[in-house]
């Protein structure tokens, strides 16, 4: 009966005790009073005393006038990201310093991806690297979790998909949202007071059985927090650069439609960001053309459609389906070079000679408009002899052969 409750609840008091003495730093308390203040029980106070005398020993407490408990100096704290694993250590990011191991003993009840004060333990590592000991957890991540639906006993718990480093999650309600046992859900934490590797959650989605591709690609963007919808002002953004565009304006830019632009992409490619043309010069020279779709026409700095694309980073690619950084109006129309129509792009040529050796380069503002939508498979069977020209759409590509 010891052991079980040690293993429940230790993680626990040496949580509580730090958080409670760095939330008190004016009012120091002797050991037993500090066990009444987190609620260690009379029959547990041998247990909870051999647990002072660990921390007394690894440095994470210090003594302090009549033998009050006390937090080590603040001078070794420092503030970073805690990037949990599943095996019940961590690392924390601190900018401008390596990453920092906390044993596993040391995590308190931090989660992945929480804001943390950390102190330095004293000695390190075999590989002699630093050690912390969290100190309190100074911002929650905005975290939901992905995991499986089960039954364990009389409870029901959500377990972690995958490699993610979540807690078990127990669930009072597994009837939210029509879930069934073996299927994936997302569930928001309710309580993380006790155990970072066991809380209470709700469950706030249900995505399906986790055999279905869609399903898991969805966990996915579910895990790590990828917005699969925009904003009314976003979508409202988007549609105006639609409505504003002007394919006869071509001022500022050179007119490039009647140049041979084409595309080459994987078959199943959705967005065509970038062009090439390659044209002949005088003297044997050979220029080369390579056109990329022109976002900055339509996403002004500070605008919703800029902060959005910030808040996002980049597209994210999944098999059957894409999460955009911008609507799809723009990602998939204005701001994809598609076969036959008027494009706003940057444009930068390399000038060749039969060598290969580069002899002049320059950049330009243009409008193009690729004459082929090409794959790989074409390209290259064409430039190995083993059919005919690419496009085979009546475009003649003089420098193929």
């Amino acid at each position: 009966m010891l052991r079980k409750r040690s293993a429940e609840t230790t993680p626990a008091w040496r949580a509580a005790l730090i958080q409670y003495i760095a939330a008190h730093p004016d009012r120091p308390l002797k050991a037993r009073a500090l066990a009444r203040e987190i609620g260690v029980p009379n029959d547990a106070y041998a247990e909870y005393r051999a647990l002072v005398r660990d921390m007394l020993e690894e440095g994470a407490l210090v003594l302090g006038p009549g033998r009050t408990l006390r937090l080590p100096e603040t001078a070794d704290t420092f503030r970073g990201v805690f990037r949990a694993n599943r095996r019940g250590f961590g690392f924390i990011e601190c900018p401008g310093r390596p990453d920092v191991f906390v044993p596993r003993h040391a995590t308190g009840n931090a989660l992945d991806g929480d804001t943390v004060e950390a102190r330095q333990l004293r000695g390190r590592r075999r590989d002699d690297a630093p050690r912390a000991q969290i100190v309190r957890v100074v911002e929650r991540a905005p975290t939901n979790w992905v995991g499986v639906l089960e039954r364990l006993g009389p409870h029901w718990i959500v377990r972690p998909h995958g490699k993610a480093p979540a807690p078990v999650v127990h669930i009072a309600d597994p009837t939210a949202k029509g879930a069934r046992p073996g299927e994936l859900v997302v569930v928001e934490p309710i309580d993380t007071r006790l155990n970072a590797r066991s809380v209470r959650g709700v469950i706030v989605e249900r995505l399906g059985p986790p055999t279905k591709t869609r399903v898991k690609t969805t966990a996915v963007a579910r895990r790590f927090g990828l917005p699969t919808e925009f904003s009314e002002e976003v979508r409202t953004a988007a549609h105006a650069c639609v409505a504003a565009f002007d394919p006869k304006d071509r001022r500022g830019r050179e007119d490039l439609t009647n140049l041979l632009t084409i595309t080459i992409d994987p078959p199943d490619a959705r967005d065509f960001d970038d062009a090439i043309s390659i044209a002949p010069r005088e003297g044997g020279l050979v220029e080369l053309g390579v056109h990329i779709a022109d976002v900055s026409a339509f996403v002004r700095p500070g605008s919703p459609l800029d902060e959005e694309a910030r808040r996002r980073g980049n597209s994210t690619y999944f098999p059957g389906h894409v999460v955009p950084m911008l609507p799809e109006v723009l990602s998939n129309g204005l701001c994809s070079l598609q076969p036959g129509e008027p494009r706003l792009t940057k444009s930068a040529f390399i000038v060749y000679d039969r060598q290969a050796n580069v002899v002049d380069t320059r950049l330009a503002n243009s409008v193009i408009r690729s004459r082929a939508r090409l794959t790989y498979d074409e390209v290259t069977s064409f430039l190995e002899g083993k059919g005919t020209k690419p496009p085979a759409r009546g475009y003649d590509f003089p420098f193929a052969a």
